[in-house]
C-alpha cells in the first residue's frame, strides 16, 4: 500500500446529499441510482482507486441481485445495508456471492456519530486488508522470480552433471574432451568450441575441437602471439567475453590464425597448480545468441573441470574433483543471494569432514557426508532474497519459508544421480534427536548419521558467524550450547566427539585456500 492512500466510501440514496457523512479517514461520494453506483465501483477498481465501503438503502433499488453484482465486482468491499430493522435481510437471503464478514446491516434510524464511527472502523480495516493483499502479491511475485532463477540454476547444474556423467563413461581423455566441448557448445548455442593447450611457453596446439572446422584445425600448432584473444586471456588470467566483436574496439581488428572470426567470443584460461595450461574457446555467429555473464560463469566451471582432467593422469580422479567444483558452483549461487552466509557451506563442509573422520567413518562415507554438506543449503535458492537478507529476526511466515529449504534442496539434488546417497542427509539436517525438528520430526536412531553430523557442524557455524541481526558468538559459548543440547537437539555421541576434538582443530577454519578465500 502506497503511503497516504485514503479509503473511499460510496453512499447510495435516492436523495443524494453531499456531506451526509462527516469528514474522516475517507472520501465520500454519493450516487442516487443503485445501478449507477455499481458502475462507479467497477470503474474505480479498474483505475486502482477502489471503494472501501458502500452504504446502501435496502429495498430502495437494492435487493439480492444488486448485492450479488456488487460482490462479484468487488469481493473485498464492505457493504452496509441500511433500513428499518424489520425489513433488513439475513445473510442467508443475500445470495451466494455475499461475504458474511464484509456485509453488515444497520437498522435505522442511526445517528450520525454511529455512521461516522462505523465508516472509520470499516475504512481502517479495509486499508489494512488492502495493504496485506499488496504485500502478499509482492512476496508472491518475488517468489515466482526466485523460482525462475532456481529453475535456471537447476538447468545449468544438470548440464554440468550431464557432461560429468558422459566424461565418466569415456575410455579416453580425447573422447571425454570432445563430449565436453560438444555438450557445452550445444547448450551455449555456439558455432564452434575448441581446447588449445600450451606446447611450451609460447606455442599453442588445438588438441580438440567441435564445429564445421574441426578437421581443419584439430592438431594445428601456432605461436601464442598469433592468437590475440587467447594471449590476453592467459596474460590477464581471466576470461575474455566479447558479446559482439563488431562493437568491440579491443579485438575488432584481431586476425586469428584459424581465419575464423566469430561474432561472439568466450575464451577461458586454464590453470593447473597455478601454471597456465591453455584456453577453452567458444565462438558464435548468431547476433541474437550473444554470450553473456551467465555463460561465462558456466564455462569457467567447465574450464576448471577440463583443467583438472588434463592435470591428472587418470580421468576418474579428475572427475571426482570436477564433481566437487560443480557442486560448489551451485553453493556459490545460493550464497550470492545471502552475503551474510558467504563461506557458510565451505565451513560446514570442513567441520563435517573433521567430525566424520573423528568418528572413524570409512573414507567413502566421509565423502558422502562432505558432498551433502556442500549442498545442504541448496534449497535456499527457493527462498525470497528479502527473507534471506532481512536485517532482523524473521516473522512466522518468513520462518516457514526458511523451513522448506531442506525439502526444496532434496528435490533439486534428486535430479543428480551421483548424489543419491546425500538426499537423506540434506533433507534431515534440521531434524532433532528429540523429534522436534523439521521437516519430518524424525527422532533418535531414525535420523541418518550424516544428518546428525551435519546438524552439529551447521549449528556451530550458525552460532559463531555474524548475522544481520547479531554478532557471532565466541567458540567457547558455542561449545557450551552444544553440550547443553546434547541428547535433545544433538546426537550425544556426535556432540561429544565434536567437543572432545574441537580444541585440537586450529581455529576451526577450512584448510583449502579457495575455501578461505570464499569465506572472505
Amino acid at each position: 500500500m502506497e503511503a497516504g492512500r485514503v479509503a473511499r466510501i460510496l453512499w447510495v440514496s435516492r436523495e443524494a446529499r453531499p456531506g451526509a457523512f462527516p469528514a474522516g479517514a475517507y472520501r465520500v461520494d454519493t450516487e442516487a441510482r443503485p445501478r449507477a453506483a455499481l458502475d462507479r465501483i467497477e470503474v474505480a477498481r479498474a483505475e486502482d482507486d477502489p471503494y472501501a465501503v458502500c452504504f446502501a438503502a435496502w429495498g430502495h433499488g437494492w435487493g439480492r441481485d444488486e448485492v450479488d453484482d456488487l460482490f462479484r465486482t468487488a469481493p473485498d468491499l464492505f457493504l452496509v445495508l441500511e433500513g428499518p430493522a424489520d425489513t433488513l435481510p439475513g445473510h442467508d437471503d443475500l445470495g451466494a456471492w455475499a461475504r458474511p464478514d464484509h456485509c453488515l446491516t444497520l437498522p435505522l434510524p442511526a445517528t450520525g456519530a454511529l455512521r461516522r464511527s462505523l465508516a472509520e472502523h470499516l475504512s481502517a480495516r479495509w486499508l489494512q486488508e488492502e495493504a496485506d493483499r499488496r504485500r502478499v502479491a509482492l512476496l508472491e511475485a518475488e517468489a515466482r522470480k526466485d523460482r525462475a532463477q532456481r529453475r535456471s540454476h537447476e538447468r545449468r547444474l544438470q548440464i554440468l552433471y550431464g557432461i560429468v556423467e558422459k566424461l565418466h563413461g569415456s575410455e579416453s581423455l580425447e573422447q571425454a574432451l570432445h563430449v565436453a566441448l560438444g555438450e557445452m557448445s550445444r547448450f551455449l548455442g555456439a558455432t564452434t568450441g575448441s581446447l588449445l593447450l600450451l606446447d611450451g611457453p609460447d606455442r599453442l596446439r588445438v588438441v580438440e575441437a567441435v564445429g564445421p572446422r574441426r578437421e581443419r584445425i584439430r592438431g594445428l600448432e601456432f605461436p601464442l602471439e598469433d592468437s590475440r584473444v587467447a594471449r590476453h586471456a592467459l596474460a590477464e588470467r581471466r576470461p575474455i567475453l566479447v558479446s559482439d566483436i563488431q562493437e568491440n574496439g579491443r579485438f575488432a581488428e584481431a586476425e586469428e590464425v584459424v581465419r575464423y572470426r566469430p561474432r561472439s567470443i568466450l575464451s577461458v584460461p586454464l590453470f593447473g597448480q597455478d601454471e597456465p595450461l591453455g584456453v577453452l574457446n567458444f565462438g558464435g555467429d548468431d547476433p541474437a545468441g550473444r554470450f553473456g555473464p551467465h555463460d561465462e560463469r558456466l564455462v569457467v566451471t567447465l574450464g576448471r573441470q577440463v583443467a583438472v582432467a588434463l592435470e591428472k593422469a587418470g580421468l576418474l580422479e579428475g572427475l571426482r574433483r570436477t564433481v566437487n567444483e560443480s557442486i560448489r558452483a551451485l553453493a556459490g549461487a545460493i550464497e550470492a543471494k545471502d552475503p551474510y552466509t558467504r563461506g557458510h557451506s565451505d565451513r560446514v563442509t570442513h567441520y563435517s569432514r573433521l567430525i566424520a573422520q573423528a568418528l572413524g567413518l570409512p573414507p567413502a562415507e566421509v565423502d558422502v557426508v562432505v558432498r551433502a554438506a556442500v549442498l545442504h543449503d541448496v534449497g535456499k535458492i527457493g527462498v525470497p532474497s528479502a527473507v534471506l537478507n532481512k536485517p532482523a529476526r524473521l516473522d512466522d511466515h518468513e520462518f516457514r519459508l526458511i523451513q522448506r529449504h531442506p525439502e526444496v534442496g532434496t528435490e533439486i539434488v534428486r535430479e543428480i544421480r551421483a548424489m543419491g546417497e546425500t538426499l537423506a542427509i540434506i533433507r534431515h539436517h534440521h531434524e532433532r534427536i528429540d523429534g522436534r525438528g523439521y521437516p519430518d520430526g524424525l527422532r533418535g536412531d531414525s535420523l541418518p548419521l550424516g544428518a546428525r553430523i551435519l546438524a552439529v557442524a551447521d549449528t556451530f557455524d550458525a552460532m559463531t558467524s555474524d548475522r544481520p541481526y547479531r554478532q557471532g558468538l565466541p567458540n567457547e559459548v558455542a561449545y557450551e550450547e552444544i553440550e547443553r543440547c546434547a541428547g535433545t537437539q544433538f546426537d550425544p555421541e556426535v556432540a561429544r566427539v565434536f567437543l572432545d576434538n574441537a580444541p585440537r582443530w586450529p581455529d576451526l577454519e577450512p584448510e583449502a585456500p579457495e575455501a578461505r578465500a570464499a569465506s572472505g
